[in-house]
């Protein structure tokens, strides 16, 4: 009887480990990138955003908090926080607006998930309590800013650490690579021919694996935002007109004349006002403490503002910072010099 009644037993608790592993299986839903809303315990630990990426049944949340305060998030409570080496402590990575964003892998949706925040200005973990809502999934493509980015592939396939430039205009995103070692590729079923050498096609969404054919095996493709750094853009030697965009009406550029002499840029920017005496190359936060760097305007025939400015790189988006003679405030602006619009003047 008793020999019975523990067999009952064992088998309970297999049905009941098995039950177990195919729930935590199904709160998990299909590989892909997902948006999802995100509850928390506290307003001091506010999620604005939610990425959520499934890979292989895994389920890393990328969470964007509205305040800065947080120089890590752990996956746990305060306590299994400072007792975890700090590598396994999720550190903020800025976003394309400056927030604050971090990746921890989730167990489950749909139930209180325990999470700790270390606060740089207190110094110490807090605990937290988030939930994920499955109701809310819905498909996420993550796109760039318009600019040029470099990159590295990551991949189950002999494409994985290698480096490549993303350009990115109006959210259509194309990646371009060496072709060496390559002798078919195709991305999503679209055979991708090389072009001297080189490989490009259509990326659909950052941030998640697109399935692609490597030589003839089955693999995957995948660029991260956070891995993406500013890719330098130049021009040969020369002296050329260029358009000008920029992220604001209240600054306009009405011409622009670029030279270029041993690789090195300078733009003479001409204003569609006389609104700002100064133009500063970085943040309006940094310019008053950085008096050396403002950039004076100088009228030109017509009595139109110029500014004299170095220029780092076309196609990204350049900060400055504009100085309004009338307000005697600093203003955050960017500039993006268009290459596809250089004509010659030399």
């Amino acid at each position: 009887m008793k020999q019975k009644l523990a067999s009952t037993l064992i088998l309970v608790l297999i049905l009941t480990t098995l039950c177990g592993l195919c729930a935590a299986a199904e709160s998990a839903p299909a590989d892909g990138l997902y948006s999802i809303s995100v509850s928390s315990s506290t307003k001091m630990f506010k999620v604005v955003d939610c990425a959520l990426r499934v890979e292989d049944g895994r389920m890393t949340a990328v969470l964007t908090l509205s305040g800065t305060g947080y120089g890590y998030v752990f996956a746990g409570t305060s306590a299994e926080a400072e007792a975890a080496p700090e590598e396994a402590w999720a550190p903020y990575v800025e976003n394309w607006d400056g927030k604050y964003t971090y990746a921890i892998e989730i167990p489950a949706l749909d139930q209180d998930v325990a999470v700790s925040g270390f606060s740089m200005k207190y110094q110490k973990w807090y605990d937290r309590t988030l939930n994920f809502f499955s109701s809310t999934l819905t498909e996420r493509v993550d796109t760039a800013p318009d600019g040029v980015y470099d990159g590295v592939l990551r991949s189950d396939a002999s494409l994985e650490g290698t480096a490549c430039v993303l350009t990115a205009k109006g959210g259509a995103m194309t990646v371009e690579l060496s072709g060496e070692g390559i002798d078919a590729l195709a991305i999503d079923g679209a055979e991708v021919a090389p072009e001297n050498g080189t490989l490009r096609f259509t990326l659909p969404s950052l941030n998640k694996r697109i399935p692609a054919q490597v030589n003839g095996g089955d693999a995957y493709l995948l660029l991260n935002s956070a891995e993406l750094t500013d890719h330098s853009v130049g021009a040969e030697d020369g002296v050329y007109t260029i358009d000008v965009r920029t992220d604001s009406n209240l600054l306009k550029i009405t011409g622009c004349v670029l030279s270029i002499r041993n690789g090195k840029m300078t733009a003479m920017l001409t204003a569609g006002n006389s609104s700002y005496d100064y133009l500063y190359l970085g943040l309006a936060k940094d310019a008053p403490d950085d008096e050396s760097a403002w950039i004076p305007a100088a009228p030109d025939a017509s009595g139109a503002f110029t500014y004299l400015v170095e220029i780092p790189t076309l196609d990204n988006e350049i900060p400055v910072a504009t100085h309004s003679a009338k307000k005697s405030l600093w203003y955050d602006r960017s500039i993006t010099l268009d290459s596809t619009t250089l004509q010659s003047l030399s």
